[in-house]
């Protein structure tokens, strides 16, 4: 009798535990793919050793990834990316593989190069190993590309690896939409400079304003009681109960949206720059202005082909496709939707900025630059390529962007009538 009071007690105790844990279970799926997965996003908030309030230096509420650089304006920060070299960069230390024997390519521009480089790494490498020209080196690839950057950064970031004794073989620098658009969208409402580089708000804010420091206590404290609950939850036994991990799951995610309140508020107060920290002021009206970063693009571009010359590599100008050139693609339905900012002017400022743009390319080729005008590469392509309202495109339109260039260089740096 007494034994089978135990169980039935026992019972009483278990199935409803049983049952929750089996509805918990379900629901870590539904949520967020499987406690598997949400023990790893405890696990990452015990073992990180920086909290997002400690993130947050020089104004970097959104830049945290970014680093100052006293030559460039700012580099990724190896600290958040193991991909990042000591030169703030990805790929190959082109400063260390100086060696005869060595073929070192590096690409530069903003975000679409550096999309470039990691879609179309292993194919660019690929097709330049089949180059007979290039048979028996040892290809090495660095990508310089930033997102963000804009002429003349790539100017001084080559200028700044060449002084630091880099060899460097193949440039290829694709760009065009940084320098004529962003200038205008980003600095300039904010009275900076509009040949700053971008970010230079964030990156540069002293974080003087009283409410702002307010904010980054708030914040550190969220991110304090966010570590604790995620210790608290990872002690053996409990790290396994499908309840606890829900339980913790649902806790840290009314903690995360805290955090996510004060981090865009704080992008919303961010103090104002001292008068020295603006640069000079932008003389003359939107159309002048315009004509000045036309111009910084083709000096930069030529001034890139006189550190070739004098360096002895090969360098290649490739003006980035983009959408909102007139007759550049036919955009299919969901690219419409997805691929056409709703800011009013965006795409008047860009289609001008490329106008002029093109006014400069044949001074570029009079300076015996091999120059790509890539901007009509998908005229003919009826499939989505661009994925958002700036300037980006997918693996399709890399992989054309890819054969434009290989054609190109082809035809240019690696032409047989050039060998002889």
């Amino acid at each position: 009798m007494i034994k089978r009071k135990t169980f039935y007690v026992s019972a009483l105790v278990l199935l409803p535990v049983i049952f929750l844990e089996l509805a918990s279970y379900v629901m870590l799926f539904a949520l967020f793919d499987g406690p598997a997965r949400v023990r790893e996003s405890r696990e990452s908030l015990v073992s990180v050793d920086t909290t997002q309030a400690g993130l947050i230096s020089a104004g970097r509420t959104k830049q945290f990834q970014y680093i100052l650089h006293p030559y460039m304006g700012f580099v990724y920060d190896a600290t958040y990316n193991a991909a990042v070299g000591p030169y703030g960069f990805v790929g190959d230390d082109i400063v260390a593989e100086v060696a005869d024997g060595n073929y070192n390519v590096v690409v530069t521009g903003g975000s679409v190069a550096g999309n470039f480089y990691v879609m179309e790494f292993y194919e660019l490498k690929k097709r330049l190993q089949a180059i007979p020209a290039l048979a028996g080196k040892k290809i090495n690839m660095a990508c310089i590309a930033t997102a963000g950057y804009k002429q003349p950064q790539q100017l001084l970031s080559v200028a700044y690896l060449l002084s630091l004794g880099a060899r460097i073989d193949l440039l290829v620098n694709i760009d065009g939409f940084n320098e004529m658009v962003i200038p205008l969208t980003e600095n300039q409402p904010e009275g900076i400079s509009v040949f700053y580089p971008t970010m230079w708000k964030d990156l540069t804010d002293d974080l003087g304003d009283s409410r702002q420091r307010i904010l980054i206590g708030e914040l550190s404290l969220v991110d304090a009681a966010r570590t604790t609950l995620a210790k608290w939850f990872s002690w053996p036994g409990i790290d396994w109960s499908m309840t606890a991990n829900l339980t913790w799951f649902l806790l840290d995610n009314v903690l995360s949206g805290q955090a996510r309140e004060k981090v865009n508020e704080l992008e919303r107060t961010s103090g104002a720059l001292k008068v020295f920290q603006k640069g000079p002021p932008d003389r003359g009206d939107r159309d002048a202005v315009q004509e000045r970063l036309a111009d910084a693009w083709g000096t930069s571009s030529r001034l890139l082909g006189e550190l070739a010359k004098s360096g002895e590599f090969a360098y290649v100008h490739v003006l980035q496709p983009n959408q909102y050139v007139p007759g550049s693609k036919p955009l299919s339905e969901n690219e419409k939707k997805i691929a056409i900012s709703p800011t009013p002017g965006m795409a008047e400022t860009t289609a001008q900025g490329y106008e002029r743009l093109a006014q400069r390319i044949a001074d570029i080729e009079q300076a015996q630059i091999p120059f790509l005008d890539a901007t009509m590469i998908f005229q003919n392509v009826t499939e989505d390529v661009y994925f958002d309202t700036c300037c980006h495109f997918n693996k399709l339109g890399n992989d054309i962007l890819l054969d434009a260039i290989m054609g190109f260089l082809g035809k240019t740096v690696y032409s047989p009538k050039k060998a002889d």
